[in-house]
């Protein structure tokens, strides 16, 4: 169980700063479209 909670809470900690280049990605397709 305390492997399960220490993956979620590392996958948490990588998704966060994913997900921040993944909306600067769609902004830029987005300008790119326009």
């Amino acid at each position: 169980a305390i492997y399960a909670v220490s993956n979620v809470i590392f996958l948490f900690l990588l998704s966060r700063p994913i997900g921040e280049k993944l909306e600067r990605i769609k902004k830029k397709y987005a300008l790119d479209e326009q």
